[in-house]
């Protein structure tokens, strides 16, 4: 199946300064209310770019370079929304981060998908997304821009999903039915649906232990998966409604944010057990690190990203966004 890709003309930028021939580093954070994605200078925590996307759009991911951003356009006015008059989306903007402009938009088929969860892989010749309302993870030729295959995870609400490095694996948060699938990417099978909790939303690999963590947002707990036996080893409380869980680069903490109590959380990667919790703002939903020194979540009902510093474990500043910020993302510095 071959993706259509519609050349936009219309950038639909709101404002844009000055770039040097040296792109810093961006933070890149989709804007639901808005339907836009904003693109904040971590040099000077300005937003130096405004772009329309589709409608409710929720995740945003960068290609390993930082040249190309993509944006899943859900389509519905609320994640679980079943109301008539919201209709899934089909569709996931590119955005020319050399060009600083919208450069297309990939066509997902015509069935419907409500695109959600969105990653690329480590050499950015491959997108993975969920498609909830098909039960699947669409693998994208990032190349070719056609849909490779899908494969699907037989679950309802397939909402976050992360892959191994080599893309032998993947693992999927399936939030109605409150599982995570372990898929086998190569034959593309499912290897086995997790029981976890209500919820199950967030979801993410150690880099460097075989282990896969989730989180239950109706639950209110994380659970360490082993990926050898694909079995829940550890289970700990969180605060409530952990949407989002990520471990630093060099697998030594997980951070998770708990969008009803405004609060993020530093845990002990190996042993769970609480290092920090610190107040951000209200509703923090998406979660960032990109390093070992600071996370970024942005607050939904704040319209705002907080900063942290993970070395002292402190705010150090907060970010002005659009309306309802959701996804955010990290983009590397590029020439």
């Amino acid at each position: 199946m071959k993706i259509r890709i519609l050349l936009s003309g219309l950038a639909a930028f709101t404002s844009l300064k000055a770039f040097a021939n040296e792109t810093p580093a961006y933070l890149g954070v989709v804007n639901k209310a808005d339907g836009t994605a904003s693109f904040i200078n971590l040099e000077t925590q300005q937003t130096d770019l405004v772009i329309n996307v589709g409608y409710f759009p929720h995740e945003i991911t960068s290609s390993p370079d930082g040249s190309k951003v993509f944006v899943t356009n859900y389509g519905k006015e609320h994640v679980r929304s079943t109301s008539p008059k919201n209709h899934p989306g089909n569709t996931v903007s590119i955005i020319d981060m050399k060009n600083k402009s919208k450069s297309g938009e990939l066509q997902l088929g015509t069935d419907a998908c409500a695109p959600h969860g969105v990653l690329t892989s480590a050499d950015g010749k491959r997108i993975y997304i969920t498609c909830e309302d098909r039960q699947e993870v669409l693998v994208i030729d990032a190349v070719k821009n056609e849909i490779s295959h899908s494969v699907p995870t037989l679950q309802a609400q397939s909402h976050m999903v992360t892959i191994t490095e080599d893309e032998s694996r993947a693992y999927t948060a399936n939030f109605s039915p409150g599982t995570v699938t372990a898929l086998d990417l190569k034959n593309r099978t499912i290897l086995k649906q997790i029981s976890v909790g209500p919820g199950t939303e967030g979801v993410a690999l150690s880099p460097n232990k075989p282990f896969v963590y989730a989180t239950s947002v109706l639950g209110g707990f994380l659970v360490k998966i082993d990926t050898n036996t694909l079995e829940i080893v550890q289970k700990v409380a969180t605060d409530r409604s952990p949407v989002r869980v990520l471990p630093t680069p060099d697998g030594k903490l997980l951070i998770v944010n708990n969008s009803a109590d405004g609060t993020m959380q530093i845990f002990d990667a190996d042993t769970l057990d609480l290092i920090k919790r610190i107040k951000v703002g209200r509703q923090p939903i998406g979660l960032v690190v990109p390093n070992n020194d600071y996370a970024y979540t942005a607050n939904m009902l704040d319209n705002s990203v907080s900063v942290i510093n993970l070395k002292t474990m402190q705010v150090t500043s907060e970010l002005k966004t659009g309306s309802k910020p959701d996804g955010i993302t990290y983009i590397p510095a590029s020439k």
